[in-house]
């Protein structure tokens, strides 16, 4: 069967076929610069991710432990803050907590209260989390 040439009919060449995807080598085939180069990028990755080398679990430990010492129930506004106001956390944006407190709310870590509070700096009502008292 004969193939219509459309590209031929509007005065352009026909294209190539696509080219056979190469295979991602391996991190050890790699040469020395090419490593280094996703070390830094997976590293600033982290960073604006507030996590340590790759680390979520490590946030949200940090977080567990910073909001059993406060001892009081929190808004993930609240809570960012005052961890970057005490150099813990690296933004008071709360959208930079909210995922690690979703984590660790379940792992059973934390709850929300189902309580809710108008925050003054955001202008909007957030729900507070505090931390599930382990029974022995």
């Amino acid at each position: 069967m004969e193939q219509i040439s459309f590209f031929g009919d509007i005065g352009c060449k026909e294209p190539e076929p696509p080219k056979e995807k190469r295979k991602r080598k391996i991190p050890e085939d790699l040469p020395d610069s090419a490593k280094k180069y996703y070390a830094e990028r997976t590293a600033k990755e982290c960073r604006r991710e507030a996590l340590s080398a790759g680390d979520k679990r490590n946030m949200e430990n940090r977080i567990y432990a910073w909001l059993k010492e406060q001892g009081r129930d929190l808004t993930a506004h609240q809570i960012a803050i005052g961890m970057c106001l005490s150099g813990i956390h690296y933004s008071k944006e709360r959208q930079s907590v909210a995922p690690r407190l979703k984590g660790l709310e379940e792992r059973g870590l934390v709850e929300k209260t189902g309580r809710r509070v108008f925050d003054r700096e955001t202008g909007a009502s957030a729900g507070t989390y505090r931390v599930v008292i382990e029974d022995d």
